[in-house]
Order: structure tokens, then C-alpha cells, then sequence
């Protein structure tokens, strides 16, 4: 018994160490823009290594290719994965908060408004205003977007260059009629 939970242990160290490999070879291609050694290695640590946190990484840099070819349905395709697959929360958020921008690309505000709702944001609560904010503006709901963006902009740790890309979005929405009586 104790000799087959060593061999396990031993197993699980091997996959570790050979996904973490694979891994690094992602982020090189990612940083020297190789594209096909990206999607090559990556849907390799995907199938392969998938219970290892290297896969749910190695899907969201699928999905920024993707993004960056235009290819958004793939994209949204790797993006979901990472969201039911990640055992890191804060992985699933912010591959949450990226399919929720593939979808405003891809005129479904209504699903994208569906995936940023009713989820604990936690320190992530900026970027699921902000994202909202997005949301309602394309919507044309003015009124709502202004109160996310502000909610963004409220009490959260952003740094300059956000809370300035922020706040332009503010800027930017129509300023709001005042209610008119009936006469």
C-alpha cells in the first residue's frame, strides 16, 4: 500500500514537472508571438495535462490567440473551459470577465450581462463593474452603465492608467435628460 501511494505521488510529480515543461514553451511562444507553437502546445497541456492548473493557463493564451485572429468563437469555446475546469477562482474570474468581453465583440450583451451577474466577485469586483458598465452601454442604458462605471471607480484599488480609462468611459456616455413634466 505505501510503495502504490509513493508511485502515485511520484506519478503526480512527473505530471507536474512535464506539464510546468510544456507550460514554459506557452509563454515563450506567447512572448515571441509564435502562434502555432502556442496553439500546438497548448492544446497539448489542454487534453493532456488537464487536471494540472498549467491547462487552464495554457487555455486562456489559446483563447488571446484566437481573439487575436478574430476567431472569437473559438475563443469563447477555450474561455468556457476555463471556467468550468479551473480550480483557481481567481483563474475562472478572470477568464469569466474575458468571455463576457468576446461576447459584447459578438453583439450578446445578454449573455454577457447573464456571465458577470450573481457571482461573488471578490477583489475582482472593479473589473465586473467596469465590464457591466460596458454591457449597459451597449445596451444604450446610460443610466445603468454610469452607476457601474462609478461603482468601478468607487473604493477600488485601480491604478492611474485604469482609473483614467474608466473614467473616460464616464466621460464619454451622454450626459443625462432631466425628466420633463406633462404641462
Amino acid at each position: 500500500m505505501v510503495a502504490g501511494y509513493r508511485g502515485w505521488i511520484a506519478y503526480r510529480s512527473d505530471l507536474a514537472q512535464d506539464a510546468s515543461l510544456l507550460y514554459a514553451a506557452v509563454e515563450d511562444a506567447v512572448g515571441s508571438a509564435d502562434r502555432a507553437t502556442v496553439l500546438e502546445k497548448g492544446k497539448e497541456l489542454v487534453s493532456d495535462f488537464k487536471s494540472t492548473p498549467y491547462a487552464a493557463l495554457a487555455a486562456l493564451a489559446l483563447a488571446k490567440v484566437k481573439v487575436d485572429t478574430g476567431e472569437l468563437e473559438d475563443a469563447a469555446g477555450h474561455l468556457d473551459w476555463v471556467i468550468n475546469n479551473a480550480d483557481q477562482e481567481g483563474i475562472r474570474h478572470v477568464a469569466r470577465l474575458r468571455l463576457a468581453r468576446v461576447y459584447l465583440a459578438t453583439q450578446k450583451p445578454d449573455l454577457a450581462l447573464a456571465l458577470v451577474s450573481g457571482t461573488d466577485a471578490g477583489s475582482f469586483a472593479a473589473d465586473y463593474d467596469e465590464v457591466r458598465g460596458d454591457i449597459y452601454a451597449q445596451q444604450g442604458k446610460q443610466a445603468e452603465a454610469r452607476k457601474a462605471y462609478e461603482l468601478a471607480l468607487d473604493g477600488s484599488q485601480l491604478n492611474p492608467q485604469r482609473r483614467e480609462f474608466i473614467e473616460m468611459k464616464l466621460h464619454d456616455l451622454p450626459a443625462v435628460q432631466p425628466a420633463t413634466s406633462a404641462q
